[in-house]
């Protein structure tokens, strides 16, 4: 690795994908916006997806839509008693990242415990482990209507979402 050349960089490789969000304003904005993170940058923000076999019908192929977002390996480390010191090491962690994207910017403590607070509220509507391995819990079909109506009381364009993270990275 050329560190010289990284240092000389800065943030200017993570220039393209700080305009995607900068850009993101209203909630279609926001749909768009993640799926151009996730088909040009790999970056899946709250949910990822994949195309695999119907688990009810394995002569189908469907589109699965998985939890993520979390920057801790899963929902336990947010909330288990046995793991807050891996919390606060991380907290940490995401305020230096902060403090090397903008060294001399905004309150990197606060804007780390944004980070955090927003990571905890994802992980408390995520299954555990072990409710993860139910596949029965697991399986879900649904329509894309139905996921926008239903599942997102239609606060999420999924269309948007799954017509931008189709596309090609350019």
């Amino acid at each position: 690795m050329n560190e010289d050349a990284i240092e000389e960089a800065g943030i200017k490789p993570l220039e393209p994908i700080l305009e995607v969000c900068e850009q993101a304003r209203d909630p279609e904005q926001r749909a768009e916006a993640l799926g151009v993170l996730a088909a040009k940058y790999g970056v899946n923000a709250f949910m990822g997806i994949y195309a695999g076999p119907d688990k009810s019908d394995a002569n189908h192929t469907i589109c699965n839509v998985v939890q993520c977002g979390l920057g801790l390996p899963d929902r336990d480390y947010y909330f288990d008693e046995d793991k807050a010191d891996k919390r606060e090491l991380y907290k940490e962690h995401v305020k230096k990242m902060l403090a090397l994207l903008d060294p001399n910017g905004y309150n990197h403590e606060h804007r780390a415990k944004q980070v955090f607070d927003l990571e905890i509220e994802i992980a408390g509507a995520h299954l555990t482990r072990t409710e993860r391995r139910d596949p029965v819990a697991c399986y879900n079909k649904m329509s894309i209507a139905e996921m926008q109506d239903d599942l997102c009381e239609g606060k999420f364009n999924f269309m948007t979402y799954f017509k931008h993270n189709g596309k090609e990275a350019e």
